[in-house]
């Protein structure tokens, strides 16, 4: 048995005696990293077994006894674990839903801390690097992270969970390429009709053209001191707060903006159509008025626009109006409700321009492929670190983003001065 399978087994069966013996009852998430290390140290055993069961047949043809006995009694274990792992996840399931289990979702900070690889890094003295993959951006939630070792400073205060992010509009997908080859829709006439019989058919019309589109690498880092590695929750925040949130605002920056050229992504306002008002209504216009206009102009195109992008000081002066009575039309002061408009989600980000705002079908007019998750990677080797008892933490992702149908998303400018 390897010292790593050994290792999570003694933590299991050593949980186990803590709860045999009255200790405190674990919470379903706990329970479930029980089973889980029990179910990774079986199935290591079974595949050390396999590999003397190979050679074994090998070298006298058969397998003994003791080693199928053995087998036998690892694969009902691991059934057995299979079960209680189902059962775990209901219970958590089970538990979001009544309200009993409040523990929060862990945060990507925690992700990190809590992995395996963290803590293999962390015993081994921090030598080399320690790689981590955590989840997407979008499914940022800062939350308290269990601790490793004693906290010797206090830990930042996390926030309220992150906004949403244009990802979240966006069909997700992934790909194993470093490079995507996809068909984009140029025009549509759609000449449909009554026909009689045996009567010719009219042909509708659909252009496309070929587009050629590469992953590109967002990424940055930051210095930290290797003292922050005595205090988990700190380490948790600071990953969450500085390097997590830092990827996520250039990653919106890039999905609507981006040039397409060099290491740039081709950004949705880049190819977008520009607003040009379908209708004429009364003056004044309004900035809620060019939405709904720019939400019909993006329709007419035979696609539905699916959610609306705005800097968050135009979404802060739309929230604001007020009737004569001064009442808010939009919302409430109280009102926890995400932001919606005319029935669409609305996302703000600092990375949309102040006074601009774009619309469209960003769940089938658009795809975000990602080929390497959000992930975090610490290391102690990287120029003077050694001396200077320092460690270097990155944060990088590569995905490419493929647009679809670019003439349906409408992109423009307010143009109004009142709100």
């Amino acid at each position: 048995m390897n010292t790593d399978s050994a290792g999570a087994m003694r933590a299991a069966r050593g949980l186990l005696r803590v709860k045999e013996a009255g200790g405190a009852q674990p919470t379903p998430h706990e329970e479930l990293q029980q089973v889980l290390a029990e179910y990774k140290s079986t199935t290591a055993e079974i595949k050390r077994f396999a590999v003397d069961a190979q050679n074994q047949i090998r070298e006298t043809g058969e397998l003994s006894r003791g080693t199928k006995d053995a087998v036998d009694k690892l694969l009902i274990k691991q059934t057995e674990l299979q079960a209680r792992l189902s059962e775990v996840e209901q219970k958590i399931v089970k538990g979001i839903h009544d309200g009993a289990d409040n523990a929060p979702p862990p945060s990507v900070g925690q992700q990190v801390t809590d992995s395996e690889d963290f803590r293999l890094w962390t015993r081994g003295g921090m030598a080399g690097k320690a790689r981590v993959a955590v989840k997407a951006i979008t499914s940022i939630t800062p939350g308290a992270g269990g601790v490793l070792v004693a906290p010797a400073r206090l830990p930042l205060v996390s926030p309220p969970p992150y906004p949403a992010r244009v990802r979240s509009l966006i069909a997700p997908g992934r790909t194993s390429s470093n490079a995507i080859i996809y068909p984009r829709e140029l025009s549509r006439t759609n000449n449909a009709a009554s026909v009689p019989e045996a009567g010719q058919k009219p042909e509708s019309t659909v252009t496309f053209e070929e587009v050629t589109a590469g992953v590109k690498t967002l990424a940055h880092w930051i210095p930290a001191s290797k003292q922050i590695m005595d205090d988990v929750p700190y380490l948790q925040s600071y990953i969450n707060e500085v390097l997590l949130s830092g990827l996520a605002e250039v990653e919106d920056r890039q999905l609507l903006t981006g040039s397409g050229t060099g290491n740039d992504l081709e950004g949705l306002m880049t190819v977008a159509a520009d607003y040009t008002a379908p209708i004429t209504i009364p003056a004044p216009v309004t900035k809620v008025d060019m939405l709904r206009l720019a939400l019909l102009q993006s329709q007419l195109t035979n696609h539905v626009p699916t959610g609306i992008v705005l800097n968050p000081a135009d979404w802060a002066s739309i929230e604001l109006q007020k009737d004569s009575q001064g009442r808010y039309l939009f919302t409430t002061a109280a009102s926890e409700m995400g932001a919606t408009l005319w029935g669409k989600p609305v996302v703000e980000s600092v990375a949309m321009p102040i006074d601009n705002f774009l619309v469209g079908p960003f769940r089938t007019g658009a795809q975000i492929l990602d080929r390497e998750d959000a992930n975090v990677l610490l290391s102690s080797e990287d120029r003077d670190n050694f001396i200077k008892n320092m460690i270097t933490i990155r944060a990088e992702e590569r995905l490419v983003l493929a647009i679809y149908v670019p003439l349906a998303f409408v992109t423009g400018v307010f143009t109004v001065v009142i709100p």
